[in-house]
């Protein structure tokens, strides 16, 4: 996959509440860091977060903007909340030599 397609291929499965999907996108010991400061590793774990996550209310990102060189993309991201308001975030993805995600770095507006 090419490395400016990931966040689309990412939000997609978001979108799509596809936990097992979104884990596949990383790298085996790859990482998420919450704005909460929890940090996820490994396949396993991101994708049992996101499954409890999207199964508690589904997620709706819009990708908004993108940007990157080499192995670094960030994105902005809108995400529609069952309150009708819409919560602002911006994604770092760090990617590996195969193109897979190592870290995906969450900051969000409350």
């Amino acid at each position: 996959m090419q490395t400016r397609a990931l966040p689309d291929a990412l939000f997609d499965r978001v979108r799509a509440s596809d936990a097992a999907g979104i884990a596949a996108l990383f790298a085996p010991q790859g990482r998420v860091l919450l704005p909460t400061g929890q940090e996820l590793c490994g396949r396993a774990e991101i994708a049992a977060w996101y499954g409890e996550r999207m199964a508690r209310e589904p997620l709706r990102p819009t990708l908004t903007s993108r940007a990157g060189q080499g192995r670094l993309m960030a994105v902005e991201i809108e995400a529609l909340q069952n309150d009708g308001s819409v919560r602002r975030a911006a994604d770092f993805l760090h990617l590996d030599e195969a193109g897979r995600i190592e870290r995906l770095v969450i900051y969000s507006r409350p």
